[in-house]
């Protein structure tokens, strides 16, 4: 094997192996791609009259939170919503861990029970989500 074939191997077996559910989310065996996943729901206990599709376990840090989840949708992949994307984490606990930029990292951390947020985040690897952006109606 040729210096070029061992390290284009070697990229092929890394990505393969460091993206767990995004393969089962896509189908897409054979295809690297990086999603980008949108989350919305309600820290902790969600109201009463919410449509609630589940909870999602997040950790953060040491700390572990549950949203229960209003909506979920794939910006840029094949399966584009709901309780398809869902089942790639089930089977992980947490379901998803969030990393990146501490202060958006800090604001789901410290969001209060109740707390209505969209999460914005790219799947990487197995079970983490890269957090790029969060939103709260009303911005607080």
């Amino acid at each position: 094997m040729t210096g070029r074939s061992a390290l284009t191997t070697a990229i092929v077996v890394t990505t393969v192996l460091s993206h767990g559910p995004a393969w089962a989310i896509s189908g897409a065996v054979g295809r690297a791609q990086t999603y980008l996943l949108r989350i919305r729901g309600y820290v902790g206990n969600a109201p009463a009259d919410a449509r609630v599709l589940g909870p999602l376990t997040v950790g953060i840090d040491s700390k572990r939170l549950t949203l229960q989840l209003t909506d979920v949708q794939m910006l840029n992949g094949p399966v584009t919503e709901g309780r398809s994307v869902l089942r790639a984490f089930e089977l992980y606990d947490p379901n998803l861990l969030f990393v990146g930029d501490p202060q958006l990292v800090d604001q789901v951390r410290e969001a209060p029970p109740g707390a209505y947020l969209t999460i914005f985040g790219y799947i990487v690897g197995e079970q983490r989500m890269l957090l790029v952006e969060i939103e709260r109606p009303g911005g607080g």
